[in-house]
């Protein structure tokens, strides 16, 4: 597991956001500059729409098994983890937040042996296919027989996705999805001021 100094080194890092941003369009089709702050992309289940199962980001992963044709699974939130994966990172109890999703996110890929704030190349993504399903392997196959991304598809969308720091990408959200001063934003996206260092002097008292 992440320490929470590395999360957040990696969560600003541009390649790391990009990668990010790929792995959404690989598992839901969605591309965008919102696509790693807008939680209507972090709280979808296995098979929706079609299902219409949407997650409670304040409860832990829902094991769940739903089905679409012949294909089943439990998957869940923006990067479809399997309640084991998500166990395996967070413990049984923890809620699928958005941080807690890309803390996730971000530790699983580190696990695969890839580094997320290097540039994605056509060898790294193929040992994050036995992760994602959506993502091909060398031959351009899924791992598990599953419908796959094109690796031209998966390049594009990286090399064409705009990193941002992660406050600036926040409040941009916040600020297109509520245009009015007065409207309340969420808890879970609200950006904390940060509060200034005190001041010491050489000898390290507080100067007022």
């Amino acid at each position: 597991m992440l320490s929470e100094s590395e999360f957040q080194k990696i969560r600003n890092n541009p390649n790391a956001q990009k990668l990010a941003a790929t792995l959404v369009y690989a598992e839901h089709s969605k591309t965008g500059d919102d696509v790693l702050t807008n939680p209507e992309i972090y709280n979808k289940s296995f098979g929706y729409p079609y299902n219409k199962k949407e997650l409670d980001l304040t409860k832990p992963h829902p094991d769940e098994v739903y089905c679409i044709g012949e294909y089943c699974s439990a998957a869940a939130g923006a990067f479809q983890y399997m309640p084991g994966t998500w166990e395996g990172v967070h413990g049984k109890n923890a809620p699928m937040t958005i941080d807690n999703q890309l803390k996730a996110l971000f530790t699983s890929i580190k696990g695969a042996g890839v580094d997320p704030t290097k540039p994605l190349t056509r060898e790294t993504a193929a040992r994050l296919a036995p992760i994602w399903a959506s993502f091909p392997m060398m031959n351009g196959q899924s791992r598990y027989g599953q419908p796959v991304k094109s690796w031209s598809n998966i390049i594009n969308v990286y090399n064409r996705f705009k990193p941002k720091k992660w406050n600036e990408r926040t409040k941009d959200y916040l600020d297109k999805q509520y245009p009015s001063s007065t409207e309340a934003k969420p808890k879970s996206l609200q950006i904390k001021p940060s509060k200034p260092k005190p001041k010491r002097n050489r000898r390290g008292r507080l100067i007022n």
